[in-house]
């Protein structure tokens, strides 16, 4: 079971792109979604990982993904607008309070 304390909020998908399952993906950090294992995103209550096959870079702050099992626009669609999340274990260390990263 994932819960909210083991998470760290890093983006909000925004739209499918094209009719193929891809969906615009803007980024909080500057973080490559390439390097996690998954992205959680919250439904019904409930945090799902989902599994990125595809990740390419849109522009600076989005990038485009194709998510497993998400095949075509309407699919997309279902999970947009929505904020999703990284496992905080997955995600780089933080600077502390000095701005010094550890």
């Amino acid at each position: 079971m994932i819960f909210e304390s083991d998470l760290r909020p890093i983006g909000k998908l925004l739209k499918p792109h094209g009719i193929c399952g891809e969906i615009t993906a803007l980024l909080m950090d500057d973080i490559d979604l390439r390097q996690l294992s998954c992205i959680i995103l919250q439904l019904d209550g409930i945090f799902v990982p989902f599994f990125l096959r595809v990740v390419r870079p849109k522009s600076s702050e989005t990038d485009l993904v194709l998510i497993d099992g998400v095949n075509d626009e309407a699919q997309a669609a279902r999970l947009c607008p929505n904020e999703f999340f990284a496992l905080a274990d997955e995600l780089p260390e933080t600077g502390d309070s000095d701005g010094v990263y550890t």
